[in-house]
């Protein structure tokens, strides 16, 4: 019974955060230009601060994490940290509205961003480490990061339905966009907490127990020689320049390409997100089957045909887009999960025969550069957006419209097919030698 509510509890709290994420996903862009007149170079300019930041400080706040960790013999701390700071960033960024100069707004929400990026880091360090702790068995682990991708992905499909509306109830405007922020902040934040109460006593696993907490130069050191992990990492750096070029551009493809409004665009989000969650079962059993890295293979050849059918879309009545996302849900649905735990399997491996703990050094270089995918994806839309001429007091021009069309759609494209020959050696971190499973074994 005890075991069954720590897994609930282990699954809730994402659940919370996907609530809490996708106005600032969704919106974050756009917000930005046509609410606080800003130029979308420098929305993207302040979208990049605190992915640069992160660049730099990912790495040691996750050898932090791991000191923290071992310190108070659980990874609690690193959840507590996220559950107070996510909602308080989210208000504070769609609330810099209010502070009456455009330039104080945008200090403030490139502080706000910056803080809920770090504050992500030191989450996921302790929540991905988690299930390590709870699961020693790597199936019984990958099930539970599933559960956890998937109650994510519930909370984010509420939200994509709900914020939309819940910011045109709002009027759109400032009003609507701070609205909005203390409504998701305080329904996300009731999930997280349940999450903290019901997992806080679950010690550091036996295995990373007797593992060795290193140096923070010296963990970093042991990863050099991890091909299969670097592998990963640009793999995970072009998949989150994608990922964060469409998730900025898909507002603006829907009311200048597609002719939508907040309807389409919540049914855009939504197509994704429901089969997000169908994909996660399917890779797991295809990855069973055919190994991870065949896997891997089929997901990203899948994101190939989904992001040129995102393009292909736009030429075709509004129902093609909604198609397209649900394509894309289901080919990326296993896709993160198949990183999440080679990750994992990468970071316990033996250094030169001794058992290390470096799993928070790992996941910090992992999201170093998965933010600097962030970053530059980011920065392609901002650029995209001005390049075309789209602004919310003009309509745009036909030349404008096809700079923007082929762009949406090259870009994406020509960045995942570029991934698939790293996909061999990142496979490999997923199937782990002999002695790294010994280890896990103990």
């Amino acid at each position: 019974m005890r075991r069954a509510a720590t897994r609930f509890g282990y699954s809730i709290g994402p659940f919370g955060l996907g609530i809490i994420g996708v106005p600032m996903a969704m919106f974050m862009m756009i917000y930005m230009t046509d609410t606080l007149r800003i130029s979308a170079v420098v929305a993207g300019i302040i979208m990049a601060i605190p992915k640069v930041w992160d660049v730099f400080i990912d790495i040691p706040v996750g050898g932090l994490c791991d000191t923290i960790s071992h310190r108070f013999g659980g990874r609690w701390p690193l959840i507590l940290v996220g559950v107070v700071g996510f909602p308080l960033a989210l208000v504070a960024i769609y609330g810099a509205a209010f502070l009456g100069s455009v330039w104080v707004a945008g200090v403030t929400i490139a502080v706000a961003l910056t803080f809920n990026s770090t504050l992500t880091t030191v989450f996921l360090v302790g929540h991905t480490a988690l299930a390590d702790d709870m699961e020693a068995d790597p199936a019984a682990r990958t099930g539970l990061l599933g559960a956890r991708n998937i109650a994510s992905t519930l909370g984010a499909i509420g939200a994509s339905i709900a914020a939309p509306q819940v910011l045109a109830w709002g009027g759109g405007d400032r009003a609507g966009y701070a609205i909005m922020a203390l409504i998701f902040a305080g329904i996300g934040i009731g999930p997280l907490v349940v999450m903290l109460v019901l997992t806080g006593r679950v010690p550091i696993g036996a295995g990373s127990a007797k593992r060795e907490a290193l140096p923070l130069l010296e963990a970093v050191r042991t990863t050099i020689d991890n091909k299969a992990f670097y592998a990963l990492f640009f793999v995970l750096l072009l998949s989150g320049i994608v990922s964060a070029f469409l998730n900025t551009i898909f507002p603006y493809s829907n009311r200048y390409l597609v002719g939508g409004g907040p309807d389409l665009l919540s049914e855009l989000y939504t197509s994704v997100l429901v089969t997000t969650i169908l994909g996660i079962p399917v890779m797991t059993w295809i990855s069973a089957r055919i190994g991870p890295t065949r896997a891997l293979q089929l997901a990203t050849w899948s994101m190939v045909i989904a992001v040129g059918g995102f393009y292909a879309a736009t030429f075709l009545p509004p129902w093609a887009t909604v198609a397209a996302g649900a394509f894309a849900g289901l080919s990326s649905g296993g896709y993160a999960l198949l990183i999440q735990s080679a990750t994992i399997d990468a970071a316990k491996m033996p250094h030169k025969g001794v058992a290390v703990d470096s799993i928070g050094v790992y996941l910090g270089i992992l999201f170093a550069g998965t933010k600097i995918g962030d970053t530059i994806g980011g920065l392609l839309c901002g650029f995209l957006v001005d390049l075309s001429g789209a602004s919310p007091d003009a309509a745009m021009t036909d030349m404008g419209r096809e700079i923007f069309r082929t762009g949406f759609g090259l870009l994406p494209l020509v960045l995942t097919i570029v991934s698939l020959p790293l996909l061999r050696r990142a496979g490999s971190a997923s199937e782990p030698p002999a002695d790294r499973a010994a280890l896990a074994v103990e």
